[in-house]
């Protein structure tokens, strides 16, 4: 019963060393924002709190209270976190973060530092107080025990002696509340406890030694799951140390947005590693390959969700005055709206992992009122939780992981009879400390299709290159994806254009260039070789918005040398563009 630990404490041999370090130690269990930030932190202090002969019950009672006080004590944690790392303790940190052991401390969590600060001198507090009052007590009740003959005979009664055995465990134990409390010298350690951990230690090394794929491929599966937020299916994971290769086999990530079919699937992956620090957290990879991949192929069982559903992102609104441009989402004026939305919303999670973007200096936001960096990062913090973000800053001299060359051929994607090929170089988790900016290309087996991608550099730590090529595609094609009828008779449309994704925002001006096709509009057939016209996608990379100047058909029309075309357009200058040309929404 939790009274007769109270109890046993009271009468116990507890020294103000025992109380102190299991206050200060069940404190800094307790203000730990999760076990995941800092898991060497995490099984240090379990090993300090078996071996040092402090009390358990204490300590979990410390532990449960700071816990209470760290959770509704975060915000407060994350804003003294963000000044602290990003001001005048980035250098020591980055040190600690970047060293080998204390890399795993997870200090470059924005709430660690001051979690474990406030937390460790709450410790000590209580730790002194309870020190000082089981002192206090135990002065007392000697006092009473023996100068006081009611005292004496209150507590020889027999029903006192029974119901304080019953809720405490006894008035006192084997000694006088006088020897209780005198000074006393306990051991600093904990035998037993020393004993554990050596047992512990072998047990472990033991188990190394045993290790077999089963075991891999499980922890494997788990951690994949934790990041994909659905099921995913492993066949195995085998670990070639001669090599320092591993090739895992038979995956397939189920999409948690369309459990029935894949995020992502590979016959094999094969990873070449050239350099692993793992007491320093970080890790180079030669080369990935992909064997036999897919994308958005259906399952063969249905998937589960192992984390929270996503969020559809917010609407962007669209401004109320009479714009000088069509302005349309992307997503709605595509057809199949909800499988793009998908694709839109998977490619920004891809993008930021890839590619940490929030930019520090708050005097680069183009307009007044957009909100600062210190903003941007609060509100992810509330979005994620303030537990999970991490100063990328922190992280010194190579990424935590570099991979040097990736390469995908052969790609299936679901709903496209065509395959692709994915070839990527320096990808890396902090893509700002490599001098050399990260490449991703996208290929498609007939050329017809190509995107590469720049990544963040040293020079660039927050902006990213796009480039996209769409050649030779029918009219016909571009109606079945839009899901309408188009002013446009055969022939061919090529688009390619060259942007950037700064911020996360997407700024990505378009050349859509018709060839050979017949426009209908205002009710003529006007036979076009060449028409090229300007459009622009721009906005959040998961919800963009796609625009079209009103005077863009005009000036493409000239740029094209229709005349008959540019007087009729110049007749109809009041209509709207998105019921002449389909780019306009």
């Amino acid at each position: 019963m939790f009274f007769r630990k109270i109890g046993k404490f009271l009468r116990g041999k507890a020294t103000p060393f025992q109380i102190l370090s299991a206050t200060v130690l069940g404190a800094l269990l307790g203000s730990l924002p999760g076990f995941g930030q800092g898991p060497l932190l995490l099984v240090l202090l379990l090993f300090l709190l078996i071996v040092l002969n402090a009390n358990l019950f204490l300590a979990a009672l410390t532990l449960l209270f700071v816990k209470l006080v760290t959770l509704l004590l975060l915000p407060v944690y994350f804003k003294v976190g963000v000044y602290l790392l990003e001001g005048p303790l980035n250098g020591p940190v980055a040190a600690l973060v970047n060293a080998p052991v204390t890399a795993w401390f997870g200090l470059e969590t924005y709430v660690m530092l001051p979690s474990l600060l406030g937390g460790g001198a709450l410790g000590i507090i209580i730790g002194v107080l309870i020190s000082r009052a089981l002192g206090s007590f135990r002065t007392k009740m000697a006092s009473l025990e023996t100068g006081s003959e009611r005292y004496q005979a209150y507590t020889s009664k027999v029903w006192v002696k029974a119901l304080a055995w019953i809720f405490v465990g006894g008035l006192k134990g084997k000694k006088s509340w006088a020897e209780l409390g005198g000074k006393r010298r306990g051991l600093p350690v904990r035998p037993l406890g020393i004993v554990f951990i050596l047992s512990l230690g072998v047990l472990v090394y033991i188990g190394l030694q045993f290790l077999d794929e089963t075991i891999i491929t499980s922890y494997t599966r788990d951690a994949l799951e934790s990041v994909n937020g659905a099921t995913v299916d492993i066949d195995g994971v085998a670990i070639e140390a001669a090599q320092n290769r591993i090739v895992l086999s038979g995956l397939a990530m189920a999409d948690p947005e369309a459990l029935q079919t894949n995020r992502f699937a590979a016959k094999e992956i094969v990873t070449d590693i050239s350099g692993m620090n793992l007491l320093a957290k970080k890790m180079v990879i030669d080369s990935i390959r992909v064997i036999e991949p897919e994308s958005g192929t259906e399952r063969r069982l249905r998937g589960r969700l192992t984390g929270p559903a996503t969020e559809e992102p917010e609407p962007v609104e669209e401004p109320d005055e009479e714009p000088e441009e069509e302005i349309v989402s992307l997503e709605d004026y595509l057809g199949q709206a909800q499988k793009w939305r998908e694709r839109l919303a998977m490619a920004k999670r891809v993008y930021d992992r890839i590619a940490p973007h929030l930019k520090k200096d708050e005097e680069e936001a183009p307009e007044e009122d957009r909100p600062g960096w210190r903003e941007r990062l609060e509100a992810r913090a509330e979005e994620a939780g303030y537990g999970a973000l991490k100063s990328d800053s922190l992280i010194r001299g190579t990424p935590r992981l570099w991979i040097r060359d990736l390469m995908a051929e052969n790609l299936e994607v679901g709903g496209d009879d065509r395959r692709f090929s994915i070839s990527g170089s320096n990808l890396a988790s902090q893509p700002a400390l490599l001098e050399e900016s990260g490449h991703l290309e996208i290929l498609s087996e007939d050329d017809t299709m190509e995107v590469g991608l720049e990544l963040p550099s040293s020079e660039n730590p927050s902006r990213s290159v796009i480039e996209i090529r769409y050649s030779d595609l029918a009219v016909s094609e571009l109606e079945e994806e839009t899901g309408r009828d188009l002013p446009m008779e055969g022939g061919r449309i090529d688009i390619a254009g060259k942007g950037t994704i700064d911020g996360g925002i997407l700024e990505l001006p378009l050349t859509v260039t018709l060839r050979e096709t017949t426009l209908k509009a205002f009710g003529s057939s006007l036979p076009l070789d060449e028409l090229p016209l300007q459009v622009r996608i721009y906005g959040p990379l998961d919800s963009p918005l796609l625009s079209i100047p009103k005077d863009a058909l005009e000036e493409a029309v000239k740029s094209g040398g229709k005349k008959k075309v540019e007087d009729l357009i110049k007749d109809k200058a009041g209509d709207s563009l998105k019921d002449i040309f389909p780019f306009g929404g």
